[in-house]
């Protein structure tokens, strides 16, 4: 290997610790509470989730996914979250700003987890206050995971550091991006050429009659599956 080529790898290697090091500066532990948890065993309460440690575990045997939601204690700029994972085979991660279920964005999803190891779900600094956890278990018996940790920057701490006008640029704005009302989970609920909720799930099981279109079924599929 010459000098040249050398010199570019240990320049390449110090660019991506650099690049390491301003992403996680800032970085902290949120606290959060489990909202709501599809199913969970006698012994496998969602309780266990707020200790990241190995030593007990939520689980559950009823569905072959399970769905959790996590309520942040605060409005958080998202960098990742945490698993302790035992066995389950792949998790999906959706966030939002509110607890509804047209509120929430998928946004990062990762198969083939590796059991009794910590996952990171990597994601780019998305704002929000809650964050919704689909784990998969596929041939196995159960789900099962340890713990749960998200990682982030608070709001609080951009407002305080920045100032208010950043907060609202970093935080707000960006929120306003990801979950406004041009969106297409906000789109269904908007008829601005009458008064009542044109296209909601009660609409169109009183119009169903009349959806002979295939494409109009497949979107009703989509929006409300």
């Amino acid at each position: 290997m010459t000098a040249k080529k050398r010199r570019a790898e240990g320049a390449s290697k110090r660019s991506k610790r650099s690049a390491v090091f301003k992403r996680d500066e800032g970085v902290k532990a949120i606290g959060f509470q489990v909202r709501s948890a599809s199913a969970a065993a006698g012994t496998g309460s969602t309780n266990h989730l707020l200790q990241y440690s190995t030593r007990s575990c939520w689980q559950s045997y009823v569905r072959p996914k399970e769905t959790l939601v996590l309520a942040l204690e605060t409005k958080t700029l998202l960098a990742e979250v945490r698993v302790l994972n035992k066995n389950a085979c792949a998790v999906s991660v959706s966030v939002a700003t509110d607890n509804r279920p047209r509120s929430y964005v998928h946004v990062k999803r990762l198969d083939n987890l590796p059991h009794n190891r910590e996952v990171r779900v990597t994601l780019p600094f998305f704002p929000c206050n809650f964050v919704r956890l689909q784990f998969e278990r596929r041939v196995l018996p159960s789900i099962a995971v340890h713990a749960v940790q998200p990682m982030g920057i608070p709001s609080d701490d951009i407002e305080a550091e920045s100032g208010p006008s950043m907060c609202t640029v970093l935080s707000h704005t960006t929120a306003n991006l990801l979950f406004g009302s041009s969106l297409r989970a906000s789109q269904p609920f908007m008829d601005c050429l009458s008064d009542h909720r044109s296209g909601s799930p009660e609409w169109m099981a009183k119009h169903r009659s009349y959806l002979l279109d295939e494409r109009i079924a497949r979107l009703e599929a989509a929006l409300f599956s």
